[in-house]
């Protein structure tokens, strides 16, 4: 059963700067990068205790292709997104939440 699934702006905001950036490097690899965003969080939303806290009571799911992160909390039947973090960017800065 999938859960409700909920999305922060700012991780609209993460995702879209994400993808242009992959964007502007190769023609067709910000698809990729966004495709790869929609299969984790499909991942997420079957099965969300899968992901590990990380911190606090955030879980995150990383990307399979690409260094970002999928942060997010499960609050009975639903899953909200907070962000998407580069995993590379110090972890202070990560979790702007």
């Amino acid at each position: 059963m999938k859960h409700d699934l909920m999305i922060a702006l700012s991780a609209y905001s993460d995702l879209e700067d994400a993808i242009g950036y992959y964007e502007s490097k190769v023609i067709g690899l910000g698809k990729r990068m966004e495709v790869d965003f929609w299969k984790s969080v499909d991942l997420v939303q079957k099965n969300p205790m899968a992901c590990r806290i990380w911190h606090k009571l955030y879980r995150h799911k990383m990307l399979e292709n690409f260094p970002y992160s999928i942060i997010y909390e499960v609050l009975s039947e639903k899953i909200i997104i907070y962000g998407v973090a580069h995993l590379r960017i110090q972890p202070e800065k990560r979790y702007k939440i």
